[in-house]
C-alpha cells in the first residue's frame, strides 16, 4: 500500500509552474544578464530594480483567488503568465549594456507604451521610465517626437517629467544646440516643438528659441494651416506660455479690423466706477427739472432726440455744452 511517507523518490512527472521564474533562479555562470555598473547602481537605481523586480511575481492558478486579481484605479485585472513575461523581457532589455536602436524607434515606443497602458500597471511604467532616463536614447527619442507620441498615454505625465530631466542635462541641451544650429530641416522642426515640453529655464528658452530661431520656425508653422505639424506648433506655442506664465498686457489695444477698445478687466471695473459718480454728479447738478432727452433739428429739417447723460458721458464737447452755462435753443 502506498503512504506519503514511504514516497521518497521524485515524480517523473511535474506540471510546469504558472509563474515565471524570479531573477534569482537563473545560474549566474550559465546564464548572463547584463545590468547597470557599479557607478550606475545607486540607491535610486536599486530602488527602480526592487519595483520592476515586482513584476515578477505573478500569482498561480492555486492562489489566484487570492492573488491574481489586483485593484487598480478601480478597475478589476488579472496579471497573467504572458503579461508578466513580456515585461520582463521588456525590462531586461532596459538594463542591456549595449544600446539598443529597435528599442526606442517610434512605431515601438507608441506599441511599449499602448501595452503598458493597457495593463494599468505603475510598476511597468518604469520601463517606459528607464528608457527615457537612459541619455543614450535621449537623441533618438527627440527626433522620434517622443512628446507627441506619448501625448494620449495614461502615465504620460509621468514620462513627461523623466524625459524632462534627461534635457535639463547639459550634454542634452548641447545635443539640441547642435540640432538648431546645423541639424537637418525636419529634425530642427520637431526638436524646437519638443522643447516647450522639456525645459523650465528661461535662459536655455532664451538660447535655443531666440539665439538659434527656434521661434521662427515655430511661428512659420503656425501661418501654414496646411503643414503637417501645425497642430503641433499651436499645442507648442500654448505650452511655451504656460511655462512662461505669459499674461495679456494690462494696457489696453485697439483691434484695428473692428476699432474696438479692449480693456483688462480691472480697468474696465475701474471705469466703471468712475461713470457711476460721474453720473451721480451730473443728476446732483442737473436736478429733476432737466429732460433727460436732448432734441437736435439738422440741416435737413430732421428731428434727432438722444439721451442727455449717455452724450455728457461720450463726449466732452456735448458735455461742455449741455453741463456749462450755454442755453438750449
Amino acid at each position: 500500500s502506498w503512504s506519503p511517507s514511504s514516497s521518497s523518490a521524485p515524480s517523473d512527472t511535474s506540471s510546469p509552474s504558472d509563474s515565471p521564474p524570479s531573477y534569482s533562479s537563473y545560474d549566474d555562470e550559465n546564464n548572463y544578464s547584463p545590468v547597470c555598473s557599479e557607478t550606475e547602481d545607486n540607491d535610486d537605481t536599486r530602488s527602480t530594480r526592487d519595483e520592476i523586480d515586482s513584476l515578477n511575481s505573478c500569482p498561480s492558478s492555486s492562489s489566484r483567488e487570492k492573488q491574481g486579481e489586483c485593484y487598480v484605479f478601480g478597475e478589476l485585472c488579472e496579471l497573467s503568465v504572458v503579461h508578466s513575461w513580456i515585461l520582463q523581457i521588456l525590462t531586461r532589455f532596459t538594463y542591456w549594456h549595449e544600446p539598443i536602436e529597435e528599442l526606442v524607434e517610434s512605431n515601438n515606443i507608441r506599441s511599449f507604451t499602448n501595452y503598458i497602458d493597457g495593463t494599468r500597471d505603475k510598476a511597468a511604467s518604469i520601463i517606459i521610465m528607464r528608457i527615457v532616463d537612459n541619455y543614450i536614447y535621449f537623441v533618438p527619442l527627440l527626433l522620434g517626437g517622443f512628446v507627441f507620441t506619448i501625448e494620449n498615454s495614461f502615465f504620460r505625465e509621468d514620462y513627461i517629467n523623466e524625459f524632462s530631466k534627461s534635457a535639463d542635462r547639459a550634454v542634452a541641451f548641447g545635443e539640441m544646440s547642435a540640432i538648431l544650429r546645423r541639424g537637418r530641416e525636419d529634425h530642427k522642426i520637431i526638436t524646437v516643438l519638443s522643447i516647450p515640453f522639456l525645459l523650465q529655464s528661461r535662459s536655455k528658452f532664451r538660447t535655443l528659441l531666440l539665439e538659434y530661431n527656434g521661434l521662427d520656425i515655430i511661428l512659420e508653422l503656425l501661418k501654414d494651416s496646411s503643414h503637417t505639424h501645425h497642430e503641433r506648433a499651436i499645442q507648442a506655442i500654448c505650452e511655451l506660455a504656460i511655462v512662461l506664465e505669459a499674461k495679456p498686457s494690462k494696457e489696453s489695444f485697439v483691434d484695428q479690423s473692428m476699432e474696438v477698445t479692449i480693456l483688462s478687466s480691472s480697468e474696465e471695473e475701474d471705469e466703471d466706477e468712475e461713470d457711476e459718480e460721474d453720473e451721480e454728479e451730473l443728476r446732483t447738478r442737473w436736478g429733476k427739472e432737466e429732460s433727460p432727452l436732448v432734441t437736435f433739428e439738422l440741416d435737413d429739417g430732421s428731428i434727432i432726440e438722444t439721451d442727455r447723460m449717455l452724450l455728457c458721458k461720450k463726449s466732452k464737447v456735448f458735455r461742455a455744452m449741455l453741463d456749462g452755462e450755454f442755453s438750449e435753443a
